[in-house]
């Protein structure tokens, strides 16, 4: 029994891996270098003023209001570096310096009386 134990060690010993590395990155590169900040300033995205006005929706394409301008996927917000990667029914998600950011609809309903003519 032991004889087998120690055979069938021997055989995954003495197999070779091969580490296919195309299209990845190298596992012994840092993914944080000696000069990088390490923290990113968020200070730099939340005094960025950004609106959601109105989300339009259709088959084909999505539509986001911006600070009054209008974009879609893939475009970044004027005078920015923050650009918008999904566009769904009641939120925009941002994309900034490698961190994802999601930003929600305010749904405002004003109730007005209607009045019809010669009524008070």
């Amino acid at each position: 029994m032991t004889f087998l134990l120690i055979n069938a060690i021997a055989c995954f010993a003495e197999t070779d891996f091969v580490y296919n590395s195309y299209n990845k990155r190298d596992p012994f590169i840092p993914l944080v270098s000696e000069n990088s900040k390490g923290i990113i300033n968020t200070r730099e995205i939340l005094s960025t003023k950004i609106s959601l006005q109105a989300i339009l929706r259709s088959r084909d394409k999505s539509l986001a209001i911006v600070n009054d301008t209008v974009l879609s996927v893939g475009e970044k917000v004027p005078g920015t570096k923050i650009k918008i990667t999904k566009i769904s029914d009641d939120k925009v998600i941002f994309f900034y310096k490698f961190n994802e950011y999601e930003l929600q609809l305010k749904k405002k309903f004003v109730f007005k009386p209607i009045i019809k003519e010669g009524e008070k």
